[in-house]
């Protein structure tokens, strides 16, 4: 079997396929694609835990990494393919491991709102100390795993990392709290969870001197009187309002 054709069949959880290919050639387990992806990579990103599973029998190792420094685990998270994320972690796979941008897989789970997959990663850690290093780990803009999930309004997820123990209030590279990201896209639900959690956030100022309360009247200025986007801005200042001591 070629190798494009075995990337292709470890994509779509083609087992009997990837059994006969690596037994007929085993150096295929730890062989890379052009972007330094292996056979498990592949499989990971199909979500195929029985493939998976099959080459980690073969001894695939779990933690290989691609050009960009993902790993299976980063990819499973990633695509919420959380039967794969558990295979992985239980195979010994580093919850730690960072991308070239500082990501780990719980950077990419939290983005994607993943929230399954953000509870194996959290429940992965095996005492407080490692739970407080990846809830504060930050990646290249220094953005913890809080903060990707406040950005794109993923409200499972924030109330997963928040019960988890997450810090609410903790600045990234720019001085944006979660706050100040959910509020600059008028996320609600992750605004509303957020100022509960830390409202001290309303009146902290980011590099640019803004607070989230700043932002979230800019937002009413910006929408004007009519639009989509209109009412919830205001009611997003309002009920923002309502938390200031």
């Amino acid at each position: 079997m070629a190798n494009n054709t075995a990337y292709s069949s470890a994509y779509e959880g083609d087992l009997a396929a990837i059994t006969a290919a690596i037994s007929a050639t085993p150096a295929l387990v730890a062989a890379p694609d052009e972007d330094e992806r292996t056979l498990l990579h592949w499989a990971s990103s199909g979500g195929s835990a029985p493939v998976a599973q099959a080459l980690l029998a073969a001894n695939a190792e779990v933690n290989a990494a691609d050009e960009e420094g993902w790993t299976s685990l980063h990819i499973a998270s990633a695509g919420g393919k959380a039967d794969v994320v558990q295979l992985l972690l239980d195979a010994g796979a580093d919850a730690f491991a960072q991308t070239s941008n500082l990501a780990l897989p719980l950077h990419l789970s939290a983005g994607k709102g993943r929230a399954d997959c953000c509870k194996l990663l959290v429940e992965s850690c095996a005492g407080p100390g490692n739970l407080a290093r990846m809830l504060a780990a930050g990646d290249k803009h220094g953005n913890a795993p809080l903060h990707r999930a406040a950005a794109s309004g993923k409200d499972a997820v924030v109330a997963v990392l928040l019960g988890a123990g997450a810090a609410a209030s903790a600045a990234n590279s720019d001085g944006d709290r979660p706050l100040h990201l959910a509020v600059a896209d008028q996320w609600i639900g992750a605004a509303l969870q957020l100022v509960e959690a830390a409202p001290e956030q309303l009146q902290a100022a980011n590099a640019s001197m803004l607070t989230p309360l700043d932002i979230a009247d800019q937002r009413v200025k910006d929408n004007g009187e009519v639009g989509p986007q209109a009412k919830p801005a205001k009611q997003l200042a309002q009920q923002l309002r309502t938390y200031v001591r």
